[in-house]
C-alpha cells in the first residue's frame, strides 16, 4: 500500500538508506532489541569507524543547549 505525506515518505526513505547501509555490512554487525516492545533497535558494528560512520548518516540530529552567555 502506498504512504502518503512528507513524513511517512521520509521515514521510508531514511529507513531504505538504514537497510542499503547494513546490507553492505552484513557479518560485521549484530542488532538486538532493547525492551520487550521492540521500541528500540541497537547496533552494534564489529569496527568502531562502521559505528561512528553509521551514527553521523543516522542518528537523529538534534539541537544541544547553549549556554547562556
Amino acid at each position: 500500500m502506498p504512504v502518503s505525506g512528507g513524513a511517512a515518505a521520509a521515514e521510508l526513505t531514511d529507513d531504505s538508506a538504514i537497510l542499503d547501509f547494513l546490507l553492505a555490512h552484513v557479518g560485521k554487525f549484530d542488532m538486538y532489541v532493547e525492551d520487550d516492545y521492540a521500541a528500540f533497535v541497537r547496533y552494534c558494528f564489529e569496527d568502531p569507524l562502521d559505528a561512528e560512520i553509521f551514527r553521523a548518516r543516522f542518528e537523529p540530529k538534534i539541537e544541544r543547549f547553549k549556554l547562556a552567555g
